[in-house]
């Protein structure tokens, strides 16, 4: 696996404050993800960061002999991508004079000595200010749909399949795909659906105390239910008792 560090420039880290103070630059959120979190989706390996050194404590760099070592300001695109999977040892890209990739040792990248440099074409998309984090945050459809497909492909595994029961037990931490989830108040003659066909016991089926924790909330949840319910119906029913005596 590829070992990927995640580096600060001072300047920018500098004007990314007071969100800065605390975390690397690719730690901060763009929209639902942050800057590292998208260079996983796209770049697989194992990640780490080179900042400031009263963070490098709780954010520490782990140097390999060879690591692939990337700005921690600029968003992955496609091109940048393939441009980091292509990179050899001892080659460096930079734009507008700032150093974007590089592959190689952790000394001969503190000490800016590069075999070959080559300058960026493609067009970037960084994070050099406060306001970038929200004016940035505007990925091209293409990427878009590539991002949500990786969503769908990692984050949400269907359980119910024709192999498996009907049924299935459910744990925390596991994130369901599910149709649609039914509203607290179902229509008169439906059965509720979606959360309220999970049974207590399938959530902790090895934990009594829980379970009765569960079936306790499940019966006040259906109780809520049906008085949302009722008090619809004797809303309309007063509303038409209204209705008629003003017309008498």
């Amino acid at each position: 696996m590829q070992n990927i560090i995640l580096f600060d420039q001072p300047e920018i880290h500098q004007s990314l404050l007071p969100l800065t103070f605390t975390r690397p630059i690719a730690d901060l959120r763009i929209g639902i993800l942050t800057i590292r979190e998208k260079w996983e989706l796209c770049l697989p390996g194992s990640y780490s960061y080179l900042t400031e050194s009263y963070l490098s404590k709780k954010y520490p760099t782990l140097a390999q002999a060879c690591n692939l070592f990337v700005a921690g300001h600029v968003l992955p695109t496609n091109e940048l991508v393939d441009i980091a999977q292509k990179l050899q040892p001892g080659e460096a890209y930079q734009s507008e004079g700032k150093i974007i990739l590089y592959k190689g040792s952790l000394e001969m990248f503190q000490q800016q000595q590069f075999n070959r440099t080559i300058e960026l074409k493609e067009p970037l998309c960084c994070i050099e200010m406060l306001y970038d984090i929200f004016l940035k945050n505007d990925p091209t459809a293409e990427n878009k749909a590539s991002h949500f497909q990786t969503f769908r492909r990692l984050w949400f595994k269907p359980l119910t399949t024709a192999k498996t029961p009907r049924r299935q037990k459910c744990h925390l931490g596991v994130l369901v795909e599910a149709t649609g989830f039914a509203p607290l108040a179902a229509r008169p003659g439906e059965q509720p659906t979606g959360l309220f066909s999970l049974r207590p016991s399938d959530m902790f089926p090895n934990n009594s105390r829980a379970n009765r924790s569960l079936s306790a909330r499940a019966s006040t949840l259906k109780s809520l239910s049906k008085t949302v319910q009722r008090k619809r119906e004797l809303t309309k029913v007063n509303s038409l008792f209204h209705g008629a005596v003003r017309g008498i």
